[in-house]
C-alpha cells in the first residue's frame, strides 16, 4: 500500500477579489527548495495570486501578479507630417 500525501489546506482574503479563498498545499511544494520562502501559485476562481510558503508550508506573503509587459496596451506612434512653408 502506497504511503498517501498529507494535504494542508489553507485560507485566505483573496488580495484581488475581497473573497474567502480555500486551497490545499502538500510537502512536495516545497521539498525541492533550496531557498526559502517558496512561490506558490493559487488558482481562485477566474483570477490568481501568489503566495510565499516557509519549509513548514506557512504563508509569508502575498502577491498579486504583475501584468505581463506583453499583455500592457503599447502607445501608438504619431506618423510625423511635413509641414509645408509658407511665404
Amino acid at each position: 500500500m502506497a504511503a498517501q500525501t498529507r494535504k494542508y489546506w489553507k485560507a485566505l482574503k483573496c488580495p484581488i477579489c475581497g473573497q474567502r479563498a480555500v486551497f490545499y498545499v502538500t510537502m512536495e511544494a516545497v521539498k525541492d527548495a533550496t531557498q526559502y520562502p517558496v512561490p506558490f501559485e493559487v488558482f481562485h476562481e477566474d483570477h490568481k495570486f501568489l503566495i510565499y510558503l516557509d519549509s513548514g508550508l506557512l504563508i509569508s506573503r502575498i502577491e498579486e501578479p504583475q501584468p505581463t509587459l506583453s499583455s500592457t496596451p503599447q502607445p501608438t506612434k504619431k506618423k510625423k507630417t511635413k509641414k509645408k512653408k509658407t511665404k
